[in-house]
């Protein structure tokens, strides 16, 4: 029966209240991504003090270019470097992710500054290569780690849609 017939439907105020708060939630999120994506080109298109663990452990600069569409890792030599487009990156993640005992004996990571270690895995001649860095701060590694996987998908998505048209 229908409303008008006297008979009431009863609301479902909690449901209807977790459904509010669920999209509440979900903008919350998507604003925090999008603040902290944005503060990251910020730094990054004028240069990330980083440590390149590969092949030996130096101070370098990681940055984005202003199309923000490709990376930049600057080291003190040609294996310490990298450029290449955002889009050739087939991963990212933290150390902590993927705990790795041995590489990181390899790489010279000290004891507690795993959580501070970011790899990026990228597409180079003909195979993959591993930069495992060192950031600032366990935050800063996962900052980097969020928006950097931001970028790149949205990199990807956008070559994909130009090869579409």
């Amino acid at each position: 029966r229908s409303a008008s017939s006297g008979l009431r439907v009863p609301a479902l105020p909690e449901q209807v209240e977790e459904a509010r708060n669920e999209l509440e939630d979900h903008a919350d999120d998507k604003q925090r991504l999008w603040d902290l994506t944005f503060a990251f080109v910020r730094r990054a298109v004028n240069g990330i003090p980083i440590t390149v663990l590969r092949p030996v452990r130096q101070p370098a600069l990681f940055s984005l270019d202003s199309a923000l569409q490709r990376i930049e890792i600057v080291g003190d030599s040609k294996e310490q470097s990298l450029t290449g487009g955002l889009s050739n990156v087939k991963d990212i993640w933290l150390a902590g992710e993927r705990p790795d005992p041995a590489a990181a004996a390899s790489q010279g990571i000290d004891e507690g500054e795993e959580e501070r270690v970011v790899h990026i895995e990228v597409f180079a001649g003909g195979g993959v290569e591993r930069w495992p860095m060192l950031v600032g701060t366990p935050e800063d590694a996962a900052e980097f780690v969020q928006a950097l996987t931001v970028l790149r998908i949205y990199n990807i998505e956008n070559e994909q849609a130009a090869g579409h048209k």
